[in-house]
């Protein structure tokens, strides 16, 4: 009797595929939206977040507004030294250990417990050199988006990729910096570009924005009034009318007279020179 009773029931389980209407598909929760995923870092509230790093120790980096914050899973630290006081725009944890940040004066790099200042070369009046993205090369070389081009980094030399406009400039600021130049068609434009130009009716003068320093000069249109004063790329601007000086202050007043207070990069003595319009 068992007999008969067993085989009917192995082909009822056999059959029981063919009678679903939909075969049964898991649904697993999207990890990211699980709540436990994720923690809050009150020590970083109104201090500016603009990039995170995590290095080969699992320790987290954060650039913020006034430099850089390390969180080790117990302890924080705030490090504001010369070269990183100013808005961190990001950063990269290298495989052997090191940190880079970057930012408007340029590249730094944490080693050993030790900041130290990477590039442009420090100088008594430090040139600014605005950073958008560092990453690191399979090779461990580094690799930094600049305004002016792409910079590359090893133990050798360190290179910029560039176009011949920008070259003309970079060989005047930084001599001594190696370029190779790339045809303009294949470098595509940058929507955060950081200089300000002057219509020849005005100043022509090309200047980098950088936060709480002198403008630094970039470039000067031919035969413009800045030109015609004397003013050179590399010179700094210290004042516009007497007050801190302010892009916007200097290109709006196009059909005026301007006077600023800057200083040569050898010298640094400040002059005063009235540019006018056709002068």
């Amino acid at each position: 009797m068992l007999r008969y009773v067993t085989i009917p029931f192995i082909l009822l389980l056999s059959s029981a595929e063919s009678w679903s209407v939909q075969p049964y598909t898991p649904v697993h929760p999207d990890p990211v939206l699980e709540s436990w995923r994720w923690r809050d870092f009150p020590e970083l509230k109104g201090l500016g977040l603009n990039c995170i790093a995590e290095d080969r120790d699992g320790v987290l980096w954060f650039g913020v507004r006034d430099g850089v914050r390390r969180y080790d899973g117990l302890t924080w630290t705030a490090y504001t030294p010369d070269g990183l006081g100013l808005s961190i725009s990001s950063l990269c944890a290298t495989r052997d250990g090191s940190v880079y940040a970057g930012n408007e004066l340029g590249i730094s790099r944490f080693r050993n417990g030790v900041w130290s200042h990477v590039f442009p070369p420090q100088e008594e009046l430090p040139l600014p050199w605005p950073i958008t993205d560092l990453m690191e090369a399979s090779d461990g070389s580094l690799w930094a988006a600049t305004v002016v081009g792409a910079l590359h980094l090893n133990a050798e030399r360190t290179t910029l990729y560039t176009t011949e406009d920008m070259g003309a400039m970079v060989r005047v600021l930084a001599p001594d910096l190696r370029l190779s130049i790339v045809p303009v068609e294949m470098t595509p434009s940058h929507p955060g570009f950081m200089f300000y130009s002057g219509s020849n009716r005005g100043t022509g003068i090309l200047v980098v924005r950088l936060k709480g320093s002198p403008l630094v000069i970039w470039g000067l249109v031919p035969g413009s009034p800045g030109e015609t004063a004397g003013l050179k790329v590399g010179d700094r601007i210290y004042s516009i009318e007497g007050k801190p000086p302010v892009v916007e202050a200097l290109f709006s007043r196009v059909d005026e007279s301007v006077r600023l207070a800057w200083a040569r990069r050898k010298g640094h003595t400040e002059i005063e020179e009235l540019l006018r319009e056709g002068q």
